[in-house]
């Protein structure tokens, strides 16, 4: 009866959160007992560890019940709750095997409530043993448990063994082990009971979970299939008892919504978190743990469906339930807040997402330490250097860039694509501030990281490398800009093969720089590759081909090649008039311009008069745009004034001059009579726009 008092006393323990002091009563039971020999052979059961009286406590000041007890329900818990022996004034008989099997399995439990798996799964494997060395264990059969009165391994007894070790190996993350255990447990019930049994809805649920994070993908299919198994666990419940108002057949339905909202059915998945949300309101206290993991994952589904409003609210009444059972100091509140940041910054409310993401990193800094909170505290703080950036307070981003770049360095190992991507933002603000050099210093360390990193990066790699060709262009370093572009080349033909818009993007970047070198001839080679894929590409609605030309037209103009550069001119101009092409007014009106120009360099005055006759038109077309489309229309008129005078049409050539100065009045130029001198507007080479790397991580 001595045993007797000290299983139940351990077992009243256990529920009551204090695992540790169990383990004691339970262990002093066992060794008072136990008779190994005759029971296990050579098996002994685990000493337990009482480190636990020395530890340092301060982790169990930031919890307000054991860390077990807080974890979130997914319905794997069902058989964790520790057994009783029951004393009267005239017992039933007791066997030996069966007082010893409690202990063994009280003590697999209170050991699983301290999460110290491996010696949970001592107890639960001695256990199995037992009971396949029982006399009614039929060697050409997997043992059928006895359903006899007063003994330990009945069906639901020997489920409950399995499924407790099926989730220690799901704990693991070793998932065929843990399936394996849990199919077993549904074979016994079937069994010796039926298939509309509890203990069958149970162990269905738990595969439904174990699939759920063991899946390798979001495939539909699989996905689906994960579903039925929660929606046949949830079909047996409510046949069996009639209602939904059950703590376990709420946990079913949250998983239902949990798995919806993988498959992107968020409006499914917060239907089905509501239901759950309604059973637990009515069978659970108000201020339960698992209350507020529903409220978190209804908040979840309404940030998705950009509920913003909505989202808010139930993270808010998440925060009032967990931080009561939780504490502040705990890594489920950080997260939660920054959920709230993020939800403010997706609806431009930058300034209530920056008070957020702050409020975050002081919760994830107080987080008693645990994997994964630098990677958190860095990432906030590369959002907010994105806010800052968009805010322009270039100051307090590039401060938040390189605290969280300093995090990063410590946290990752060499080389890093997190590194490099923070490297990058900090780069662009200091391209963004005109402080190249800075930024060149930036981009290249990035480079060398995605260098480094070899085939996943390439491609960045090539679009960073464009970035510090611009950069060097821009600093009038045109010989190491053609060094990177060059670097350019190479990789994307590697990987992009040699025809792909991105190879002539970078070819028309190098004819520019040549150009620019005054390099005719390397000029018009890049110019025509470039112009080469572009056709072959054969994209009707790629207007940058009339980039190439304009750029192809304007070295021919240089080189003397004025026939080349009409046909380069005028293709482009059909182009640009063609419906799928959509261009800028100052575009077309660049290029008549300098067509125009061509002709009258070769004396075919009549051919440039029309070209500045439509240029003056769509001048008067377009004066509502801006004040730079008004000021071209005195410039086309005084070049169509410069084509009547040489054609010996005076009067025509004075009215144009004097519309010439009326339209310099109206766009509100100063000087109009000096401006209207046939002014030669120097050549114009579009510069080409290259994609940049995410501003944010």
């Amino acid at each position: 009866m001595k045993c007797t008092h000290l299983n139940n006393k351990a077992a009243t323990l256990i529920l009551s959160c204090k695992p540790e002091k169990a383990i004691q009563y339970l262990y002093h039971s066992l060794l008072k007992t136990y008779d190994l020999p005759k029971n296990v052979s050579k098996q002994r059961p685990v000493e337990p560890n009482f480190s636990w009286l020395n530890r340092n406590k301060s982790l169990d000041e930031t919890m307000k019940c054991h860390p077990f007890a807080l974890e979130y329900d997914e319905g794997m818990r069902t058989y964790h709750d520790p057994m009783y022996i029951h004393a009267a004034k005239n017992p039933p008989e007791i066997g030996n095997e069966t007082f010893h099997a409690t202990i063994l399995y009280n003590l697999g439990i209170a050991h699983m409530h301290l999460e110290e798996d491996e010696e949970a799964l001592n107890y639960f494997s001695i256990l199995i043993d037992l009971h396949r060395r029982a006399p009614i264990y039929n060697k050409s059969t997997k043992p059928k448990p006895s359903i006899r009165k007063n003994e330990f391994f009945t069906a639901s007894t020997v489920v409950a063994i399995l499924s407790n070790i099926g989730h220690i190996y799901f704990r693991a993350g070793k998932y065929e082990e843990a399936l394996v255990n849990y199919e077993e447990a549904v074979e016994i019930t079937r069994d010796c009971h039926s298939y509309y049994h509890l203990d069958i809805a149970a162990t269905l649920n738990s595969i439904g979970v174990l699939r759920i994070h063991s899946l390798p993908s979001k495939d539909p299919k699989e996905v689906d299939m994960t579903i039925s198994f929660f929606t046949e666990a949830h079909a047996i419940r409510n046949a069996i008892l009639g209602h939904d108002e059950d703590k376990h057949t709420a946990t079913v339905l949250n998983n239902i919504g949990r798995a919806k909202f993988i498959t992107g059915d968020y409006e499914a998945a917060y239907a089905y978190h509501s239901l759950c949300y309604n059973v637990r309101r009515k069978v659970l206290v108000s201020n339960h743990l698992d209350i507020a993991a529903t409220l978190n994952n209804m908040a979840q589904a309404s940030s998705m469906m950009k509920d913003s409003k909505r989202a808010l609210g139930l993270y808010e009444e998440y925060l009032n339930i967990a931080s009561e059972k939780l504490g502040m100091k705990h890594i489920a509140i950080a997260a939660t807040v920054r959920s709230m940041a993020e939800i403010h910054e997706d609806a431009g409310n930058l300034q209530e997402a920056t008070q957020y993401y702050k409020q975050a990193i002081c919760l994830y800094q107080d987080v008693v330490p645990v994997d994964g909170v630098g990677i958190e505290v860095s990432s906030i703080l590369n959002k907010l250097g994105s806010i800052y950036y968009e805010q322009n307070n270039f100051v307090d981003a590039i401060d938040a860039y390189q605290k969280g770049l300093e995090i990063e360095r410590h946290i990752y190992d060499d080389p890093n694509r997190n590194v490099a991507t923070t490297l990058l933002n900090i780069a662009l603000v200091y391209k963004t501030q005109e402080s190249l050099a800075n930024a060149l210093v930036y981009y290249k360390e990035a480079a060398q990281i995605q260098h480094a990193l070899g085939e996943p990066e390439a491609v960045c790699l090539a679009y960073t490398l464009s970035t510090i060709g611009l950069l060097f262009e821009d600093l009038g370093s045109y010989d190491a800009a053609i060094l990177a572009y060059e670097k350019i080349l190479i990789l994307k033909t590697e990987h992009l093969g040699s025809c792909h818009f991105d190879v002539s993007t970078t070819l028309n970047a190098m004819g520019v720089i040549y150009f620019k070198q005054g390099l005719v001839e390397p000029a018009i080679k890049c110019f025509n590759e470039c112009l080469s894929i572009r056709r072959e590409l054969k994209d009707p609605s790629n207007d940058d081909l009339t980039t190439v030309l304009f750029n192809l037209g304007s070295v021919h103009v240089d080189s003397g090649h004025s026939s080349k550069a009409i046909r380069c001119f005028t293709e482009c101009i059909i182009l640009m008039k063609g419906k799928n092409v959509r261009v800028e007014v100052m575009d077309v009106l660049s290029t008549l311009k300098r067509l125009g120009r061509v002709y009258l360099k070769r004396d075919e005055v009549n051919s440039a008069l029309k070209c500045f006759k439509e240029g003056a038109e769509i001048c008067r077309s377009n004066d509502d745009i801006d004040d730079t489309v008004r000021s071209q229309l005195s410039i086309f008129l005084c070049l169509l004034s410069k084509c009547h005078f040489a054609l010996n049409q005076q009067k025509e050539a004075m009215a144009a001059y004097c519309d010439g100065l009326r339209a310099n009045r109206n766009a509100g130029i100063e000087g109009v009579e000096k401006s209207i001198d046939f002014p030669i507007d120097s050549y114009l080479l579009s510069r080409i726009k290259f994609d940049r790397c995410a501003s944010a991580a």
